[in-house]
């Protein structure tokens, strides 16, 4: 996407600060282990959401700058952060794309599950620019409930096909396709030494949490349901129950997490 789309996540923030799973701690230990993060230098998360890269990693930099289009995401990103009593995070109301920073200014910089929303070429080349020589830059990206080959996925993902359309919504739009591997873009784009690591994160839920996920996602936010709500809650909900009647769902979610250098 060469622009941000306001529908993309409208309604959601709430839903999302808390039903979208925390990236594990196996995640953050290995940044802090790579990038040899010691509580100096200034970190730019892009696409930052509710927080969920930016507050656990303010510990380790003197400044993080949080860049977050969604204006109700930032709100629940900035609760987040008072909770935890991270009190050095300045959220910037911007797309990654629009946001105008010192260059050479950032020590490290994070995209957590968001590049496939951006324009990739002009977010990278910024990037690029933005850190100091030497600097990292991290992307996450992972599966999703629709991509999920588990039975219960698939099912729930039917349930969603029959009340909004075969394809994967996505704002006003549909979902964007992925093309090639991240440690290749970010090398066609200067950056040098790319690793890429995978930590696996084995997940239980119940059938409240795949809802509240649910509508914290753009493919099937509650918005989109309108007054057919109730309808679509109450037959996910017997179609999950006739999978396993506890009402509990396991999965494996594998995070993809892509590391770089921008030569010193």
């Amino acid at each position: 996407m060469t622009s941000y789309d306001p529908a993309l996540f409208l309604g959601t923030a709430w839903y999302y600060a808390r039903y979208r799973l925390p990236y594990p701690a196996e995640v953050f230990a290995l940044l802090i282990r790579t990038f040899a993060l010691d509580g100096r230098g200034c970190l730019l998360d892009l696409g930052a959401g509710t927080g969920e890269v930016a507050v656990p990693l303010s510990t380790h930099v003197e400044q993080v700058v949080a860049v977050e289009p969604d204006a109700e995401m930032i709100v629940e990103g900035e609760a987040r952060a008072r909770s935890a009593g991270a009190g050095n995070i300045r959220w910037e109301h911007a797309a990654a794309e629009e946001f105008s920073g010192r260059p050479a200014a950032f020590r490290i910089t994070t995209v957590g599950t968001a590049l496939h929303w951006m324009d990739k070429p002009r977010v990278l080349t910024r990037v690029h620019e933005l850190l100091e020589p030497g600097g990292g830059v991290a992307v996450f990206s992972g599966g999703s409930l629709w991509t999920g080959r588990a039975a219960w996925q698939s099912a729930a993902v039917r349930v969603i096909q029959r009340y909004l359309g075969e394809a994967r919504r996505a704002g006003r739009g549909e979902f964007p396709q992925s093309t090639g591997s991240y440690a290749e873009l970010l090398m066609n784009h200067g950056f040098v030494g790319p690793q890429t690591h995978f930590v696996v994160q084995p997940i239980e839920w119940s059938i409240d949490q795949i809802l509240g996920y649910l509508y914290s996602t753009s493919f099937a936010s509650r918005r989109l349901f309108g007054a057919r709500v109730g309808s679509f809650e109450d037959e996910l909900r017997h179609r999950l129950l006739n999978l396993d009647a506890t009402g509990t769902f396991t999965e494996e979610q594998i995070l993809e997490v892509v590391v770089a250098w921008k030569p010193s």
